[in-house]
């Protein structure tokens, strides 16, 4: 439903899958209405085990590496030049398309210079956002996500949430990198350490 509206509204849709969701989805009704031309197969990824400590850092790291793939396979396709504008959403975001448009109209000067969009977009209840949509020209866009997963690859990230990552690996492309503070990511704690602190007694003086 979001890439027919839109495509509806003048806008080139790519889809990133997994190889191997492709061999999954590849009957499914709704993946055969995409464009199947501009589906770009991500190779199935395995990571040295030490890079994958934590399901959560295996999650960052395969969205850093399909990213990163796919904004290089556009590119070296000649799919996308310099003076694109690359959108990174997801398919299970639900947004005002009406309101992305003014916001890229009232922005586009600027992103085209090298800035870049980065909003919260909320579902029903306001208090909460579901996710950021970034908007940037394709030489910034290609620049975070290759930053993001060659840190990232390396145990060198800067936050252990995906958006905190997100926003500080930008913050480095504008920013002198001595003045982004550098969190890594979280050590998961063990099952024994978890039962331990949920049988401690807390007392309060």
């Amino acid at each position: 439903r979001l890439s027919k509206e839109l495509i509806e509204n003048n806008y080139v849709c790519y889809y990133l899958f997994w190889e191997k969701e492709i061999q999954i989805l590849k009957n499914d009704k709704y993946f055969k209405n995409l464009e199947q031309s501009n589906i770009i197969p991500i190779p199935n990824k395995d990571f040295p085990r030490g890079k994958l400590k934590s399901n959560n850092s295996k999650s960052k790291l395969l969205h850093y590496f399909a990213m990163n793939y796919g904004i290089s396979y556009l590119l070296s396709n000649n799919l996308v030049n310099e003076k694109d504008i690359l959108i990174r959403t997801r398919t299970d975001i639900t947004f005002d398309l009406h309101e992305l448009n003014r916001i890229l109209e009232t922005k586009m000067e600027g992103i085209i210079e090298g800035k870049m969009l980065c909003q919260y977009w909320r579902k029903e209840n306001t208090r909460w956002f579901i996710d950021f949509i970034f908007a940037s020209n394709i030489n910034i866009m290609f620049n975070l996500y290759n930053k993001l997963y060659i840190n990232c690859s390396n145990n060198n990230d800067y936050a252990n949430s995906v958006h905190q990552d997100l926003i500080k690996t930008l913050a480095t492309l504008y920013l002198p990198k001595y003045l982004i503070y550098r969190e890594g990511p979280n050590n998961d704690i063990d099952t024994k350490t978890v039962l331990k602190l949920l049988n401690h007694k807390i007392e309060f003086s």
